[in-house]
């Protein structure tokens, strides 16, 4: 996360709510500072480790630390949510498109797509049969998926400028997905393969973090 927009989410919530501010306690000593519960919060997000792994880093108690995530959670969803976790409208599909053209030199490329094999560790008896492959020894798995929703769908295949993912070769063969080249010939197609797998990075970075 950039030092930007940390500061920028810290202050909105030091500024809407009283417990992310700087206060003293009963002694008059100096509490925990916004700055502070924002890095406790988020470092719990992005790593998924357990509360007390900040007793020495933060000086901060586990039940602090539970307590400062589910309010980071909440405020951040009560403020931001309304914009930043909408549904996006043709017009911002329409900015991504012209952004991709630019950045990726792929003109109509709205995005990409990706999805993995994740094991099932505690795969109830009932559905294993419904989640493990035909090979033999393998565990259950669920698969995860970066995908647009339904209505973002049906708004890509009635665009007139045939918008589309740029996807591997597990997908099918529709029009909205754009598959590299297996085995390239020549050194237009060696191009196309190079440049495809290059705009896909993105995506499979966040399929990563999907499944972490």
């Amino acid at each position: 996360m950039s030092q930007r927009l940390f500061i920028r989410i810290a202050t909105t919530l030091a500024q809407r709510y009283m417990c992310f501010t700087l206060r003293s306690d009963a002694s008059g000593r100096p509490g925990l500072s916004t700055y502070l519960k924002c890095t406790a919060a988020i470092r719990q997000l992005a790593y998924a480790g357990p509360a007390d792994m900040f007793d020495e880093y933060l000086q901060l108690g586990e039940t602090t630390a539970l307590t400062t995530l589910r309010q980071f959670c909440n405020c951040i969803q009560a403020i931001f949510g309304p914009e930043y976790l909408r549904k996006p409208n043709a017009d911002e599909c329409q900015r991504l498109i012209d952004m991709h053209g630019r950045v990726h030199n792929f003109s109509g490329m709205l995005g990409g797509i990706d999805c993995m094999h994740w094991e099932w560790r505690n795969c109830p008896v009932a559905w294993k049969g419904q989640f493990t492959s035909g090979f033999k020894g393998r565990h259950p798995t669920m698969i995860l998926e970066a995908v647009a929703d339904y209505r973002l769908r049906i708004w890509v295949r009635e665009t007139p400028n045939k918008a589309y993912y740029l996807a591997d070769g597990i997908y099918p063969r529709w029009p909205m997905f754009v598959k590299t080249i297996r085995q390239p010939v020549g050194p237009k197609q060696s191009y196309f393969a190079a440049k495809q797998k290059s705009a896909r990075k993105d995506v499979e970075r966040a399929s990563g973090v999907l499944q972490a």
